[in-house]
């Protein structure tokens, strides 16, 4: 996938900033250009093998570069059109346009078009009617989470029975107390449900995220409504750093990220412990640290822990809840966004997560 060159004409620049970003991580070289008079230049300096074309362009019509570089590849330079536009009285099949998306798109669609346009319509569809044999992997990871459920399970229905007894007289802190192992067991056995069920949209390609530029303040301020109310509120400190840009994201993911992130870090600090997030800009991009004060991951399960079928043991953290499906997902869930999440090396106790998301273009 790699030796592939696209060449993306876009005008607009954070859309063609998330557009690349999703490219590039996908193994594939890009080239940008924000005008007809820019793209003509690279293409008579550079080959490519797909062009990626915005339609509405500041000094003329996309389909002109579409034109010009079917004259100069001889129609076999491949095209992908992403516009608002529509192609009416324009020959897709002579300028050899591959797919065409309409405008708002999801970068998920975008790269299914580049695979196919990319590869050879007879391997896409070998590889498509093989069927996909049981992998004893995922059965044991599936019987893993299986299991995992019903330790919560099994809590909530003995409590539940608890209270419904009727040879047994509660008073009020007893009950209060049962009451609490109820929602702590129901809200561990919701979480459960929901990373299985946004497992299966992520393996069926339907988790489709809303980019949009997001202000890191935002996102803080939401995330201390949910922890505050909690009961008892943890001891989390949310700062930006100053001079940090809005980012390119999903709002909803970015919290659900940042939320799991923090809920870990709490999980495996000692009790009372503060639980430290910061946001800060790096050289395009917007970082999120998440620091706490636990036991720390060895460097050999740094990259571990993001692999939906591992289970961590030992004393490296406190909690070893089964397969640690909910990191996987957060880091899914980052890439999806063109974003990053991974471990950082510190010095002393604790661990440190990073989420990277890139920054919105300043306007």
């Amino acid at each position: 996938m790699g030796q592939f060159r696209i060449l993306l004409v876009e005008d607009d620049s954070d859309l063609r900033a998330i557009m690349r970003r999703h490219l590039a991580g996908r193994g594939y070289h890009v080239d940008e250009a924000e005008s007809v008079v820019q793209a003509r230049q690279i293409l008579d300096q550079t080959a490519h093998d797909l062009l990626i074309l915005d339609i509405i362009l500041p000094d003329g019509s996309g389909w002109e570069v579409a034109r010009y570089a079917c004259e100069r590849s001889g129609a076999q330079l491949p095209i992908i059109v992403c516009s608002s536009d529509g192609p009416a009285g324009v020959d897709l099949q002579e300028m050899s346009v591959q797919g065409y998306l309409c405008k708002p798109f999801d970068c998920h669609a975008l790269i299914e078009r580049v695979e196919a346009a990319l590869s050879p319509a007879e391997s896409a569809f070998v590889s498509a009617a093989q069927p996909r044999e049981a992998d004893e992997t995922e059965v044991a990871f599936y019987s893993s989470l299986a299991h995992d459920m019903r330790t919560p399970m099994t809590t909530l229905r003995t409590a539940i029975e608890s209270l419904l007894a009727d040879d047994v007289e509660w008073d009020a802190e007893s009950r209060r107390e049962i009451l609490d192992v109820v929602a702590s067991s129901a809200e561990r056995v919701g979480k459960y449900a929901r990373d299985v069920i946004d497992l299966a949209r992520l393996d069926a390609g339907a988790m489709r995220p809303h980019i949009q530029v997001v202000y890191p303040d935002e996102i803080h301020e939401a995330l201390t409504r949910v922890l505050q109310a909690r009961r008892p509120a943890p001891l989390v400190t949310l700062s930006v750093a100053s001079g940090t840009t809005a980012v390119l994201g999903d709002p909803g993911l970015i919290q659900r990220i940042l939320l799991e992130v923090i809920d870990n870090a709490l999980r495996c600090s000692p009790e009372g412990a503060e639980v430290a997030v910061e946001a800060s800009g790096a050289a395009g991009e917007v970082w999120w640290r998440v620091r706490d004060f636990g036991p720390g991951i060895a460097p050999e399960e740094r990259e571990r822990v993001f692999d939906r079928h591992h289970r961590m043991h030992g004393k490296n953290r406190a909690t070893s809840r089964g397969p640690h499906l909910s990191l996987y997902l957060c880091r899914e869930m980052a890439r999806l966004q063109a974003g990053r999440l991974w471990v950082e090396e510190t010095e002393g106790v604790g661990a440190c997560f990073c989420l990277a998301l890139p920054a919105a273009a300043e306007k």
